[in-house]
């Protein structure tokens, strides 16, 4: 039997998991361009902003997308996109495909 080959060792002290969020569109009003992760960092850290959106003119518009349904009584769905920066391999798998729920259901 062959032995198996060493893996590299893993530290989170260089690569730490990140995760952050921020707001992409409310309403009708929509974030039309990509962000950058220090961007998303950015407005993570900005406690003045009320709906952690990138481009502070869409959220000036979000902004006002949610008091014209607040004034009509109403309410205004929206998207936010969460973002994960070094997340370990597995994370968030099956352990065993098995267990997997669409490997136990029936096949045709």
């Amino acid at each position: 039997m062959l032995p198996l080959p060493r893996l590299p060792s893993c530290s989170f002290a260089n690569s730490a998991p990140k995760i952050a969020s921020h707001t992409t569109q409310v309403g009708h009003v929509k974030l039309d361009r990509k962000t950058a992760w220090d961007e998303v960092l950015a407005v993570n850290a900005d406690l003045d902003s009320p709906l952690r959106c990138v481009d502070s003119a869409i959220q000036d518009k979000m902004k006002a997308e949610v008091d014209t349904a607040l004034k009509a009584g109403d309410t205004v769905g929206g998207i936010f996109e969460v973002i994960a920066h070094n997340i370990p391999v597995g994370l968030g798998s099956h352990a065993q495909w098995t267990k997997n729920s669409t490997a136990a259901s029936p096949k045709p």
